[in-house]
């Protein structure tokens, strides 16, 4: 392991089990030189930009135009 490693943690509150957090290791894990993980690690702005992506990757997002009452009620359905 190197010694460039980030937690990162997305939590939607819904459950006990709603929390994922990982360690990574921006070298091992991600690919980088040793000299890019540190320059992310010391730029708040990389690092944001990688957090994003690891997000992004993490959960699943979306969204939809409801029309019609049947669609809402689906829509209200995803959360059982």
């Amino acid at each position: 392991m190197s010694k460039y490693k980030v937690g990162f943690l997305v939590n939607s509150n819904a459950n006990a089990f709603s929390t994922t957090a990982e360690v990574i290791d921006l070298v091992n894990d991600y690919g980088y030189s040793e000299e890019e993980a540190k320059e992310i690690i010391e730029d708040e702005n990389k690092l944001d930009d990688l957090f994003k992506e690891w997000l992004w990757e993490t959960i699943e997002t979306g969204y939809k135009v409801l029309k019609t009452d049947e669609e809402t009620e689906e829509w209200k359905g995803l959360n059982d």
